[in-house]
């Protein structure tokens, strides 16, 4: 799924700004592209971007504990939206104007599955029920 915007993605974009038939998104990371790059590539993981003169390369990123993510490469005066999956860890790209940035938006966060349960607390008509019981047994004792 992907869209295109007027504008650029880090400042036209809020919690209630739908993109992608979906709100609540956050900035992830935003990348300048850089004149001493090598190539296109902007890696999220080392902080480390592309060309500004690229027209193609990979983004590099572990996404996996979000539950969805889109990309976001600003061109021109415009960026366009690309909805990718977050257990992917690399994604090629192509454009046919030079990128001058790349960011990456997050929605939600997966369970971390080393993290124990919270405490569940004694609902309050537990205590009353306990309160109830003592206080049956003491009447039942005085008679």
């Amino acid at each position: 799924m992907a869209e295109c915007f007027a504008g650029n993605a880090s400042n036209s974009i809020e919690a209630t700004t739908t993109v992608l038939q979906m709100e609540g998104w956050s900035l992830y990371e935003k990348l300048d592209a850089s004149s001493g790059a090598a190539n296109g590539d902007f890696n999220f993981d080392s902080d480390t971007a592309g060309n500004n003169g690229s027209k193609d390369g990979t983004i590099f990123a572990d996404l996996s504990g979000f539950t969805s993510a889109f990309i976001a490469l600003k061109a021109g005066n415009g960026f366009g939206a690309f909805l990718v999956s977050v257990t992917d860890t690399s994604w090629d790209w192509t454009s046919s104007k030079n990128i001058s940035n790349v960011s990456i938006w997050t929605k939600g966060t997966a369970p971390d599955s080393n993290t124990p349960p919270g405490t569940v607390p004694l609902p309050a008509g537990g205590a009353l029920l306990l309160g109830g019981l003592a206080l049956l047994t003491i009447r039942r004792s005085r008679s």
